[in-house]
């Protein structure tokens, strides 16, 4: 009886405890999900810097689900730099183009790389409801790129270098057997030509590149 007894203790614990992780671990809710304004606004997660950041937000009513526009609300917006302290950068109104609403920050804004967000809100003409949506996105760097070619990113095919630096290296050791300036400098060209499409993958890595390359240049063009 007595160990009836702890086993059912057991179990009665085992199954408080159950009932308690699953209550915290339980979202959070939303005591105004089913009022005001719900706000989707449409962006990425990175933006290019010292370019114009499109907002683009299509607003709905919460409680009824249909798209709300300029004659039932209207929406403004901050921008704040995360980087500095949460620094306000610029605000705003948005303008109604159906079906969203919609505006382009200044590029100016976006001169530096590194962490922003963006808070937008919504309220309705007569004061009776509203809503706000926060979200936060990355400013980097454009990627170098030099013609057509796609050159200075990182080799993901080594195909194509591969056969280019044997090509390179064979004129080269062509030029130095037979003294010739022309297959020299080509080779030579070519070897500097060729830090621009592998050095992004390891640019202090592939440095021998453009120095030989410009060293063997002059060698050959003074013969």
């Amino acid at each position: 009886m007595m160990i009836k007894r702890l086993f059912t203790g057991l179990f009665m614990a085992f199954m408080i405890l159950i009932t308690i992780m699953g209550a915290s671990a339980a979202p959070p809710q939303d005591l105004f999900a089913t009022s005001g304004y719900t706000l989707e606004l449409i962006s990425g997660e990175t933006h290019t810097y010292n370019t114009s950041y499109p907002v683009h937000l299509h607003l709905y009513d919460t409680e009824i689900g249909i798209p709300i526009d300029n004659e039932t609300a209207s929406c403004e917006y901050h921008l704040y730099d995360e980087n500095s302290s949460y620094t306000h950068l610029d605000k705003g109104t948005l303008d109604y183009d159906d079906p969203d609403f919609e505006t382009y920050i200044a590029a100016g804004n976006f001169s530096q790389p590194g962490e922003f967000s963006l808070l937008v809100w919504c309220e309705a003409i007569d004061n009776s409801k509203g809503g706000f949506k926060q979200i936060f996105f990355v400013v980097e760097e454009e990627e170098i790129s030099i013609g057509v070619f796609g050159l200075w990113k990182p080799v993901e095919d080594w195909t194509f270098p591969v056969i280019y630096l044997l090509i390179t290296i064979l004129l080269i050791i062509l030029a130095l057997n037979y003294d010739s300036s022309i297959l020299g400098v080509l080779g030579s060209i070519m070897l500097i030509f060729s830090y621009f499409l592998v050095g992004a993958t390891s640019p202090v890595l592939f440095t021998p590149l453009l120095i030989v390359g410009f060293l063997l240049a002059f060698r050959f063009a003074t013969l």
